[in-house]
């Protein structure tokens, strides 16, 4: 269920818990708890001549073209990398848009373009991409659990319970 689809469904009581990036969504009245958080790196199409550079800084990414998350569905994270690319003098060529990571995967294994993800969900594609860390990029971003405390139901009190603090 896409991010925006979550959060509606969650305001309307049709579902306890969600899972979304990190600070996404809209301004609704959703508890949040982060789930996981790692520094995201760049994937490329297996055998891409940067994935195989001895280093690889984000100029070298200047001419390529980016498979990006569409804007709309998290507008945090768009901003927040925005900031940080920009304060690096660097700006994606952005060629298309992506409402899934999985068709993310498939444009960028396609040679449409590269992106970006954590290793830990990048690694479950591994057979189609690289997976390269920009040394002058230091970026984490993660999941988040959301819930509404205005429909807490018992079973969602235990599940919390039982995650790690």
């Amino acid at each position: 269920m896409p991010h925006t689809q979550q959060f509606e469904a969650l305001a309307s009581g049709r579902i306890d818990l969600g899972v979304v990036y990190q600070d996404s969504g809209p301004d609704v009245a959703a508890d949040r708890r982060l789930l996981a958080s790692e520094r995201l790196e760049f994937i490329f199409r297996r055998g891409h001549p940067l994935a195989r550079q001895k280093r690889l800084r984000l100029a070298d990414l200047a001419s390529e073209p980016f498979i990006m998350p569409t804007r709309a569905h998290n507008l945090s994270l768009s901003e927040r990398l925005g900031a940080v690319w920009a304060s690096k003098g660097f700006r994606p060529r952005v060629a298309a848009e992506s409402d899934s990571f999985s068709t993310t995967v498939m444009l960028v294994s396609s040679g449409a373009g590269i992106s970006f993800a954590g290793r830990g969900p990048a690694s479950q594609f591994s057979a189609k991409v690289d997976v390269r860390a920009a040394e002058d990029f230091d970026f984490a971003w993660g999941a988040e659990l959301i819930w509404s405390s205005h429909n807490f139901s018992p079973v969602v009190g235990t599940f919390l319970e039982a995650l790690p603090a």
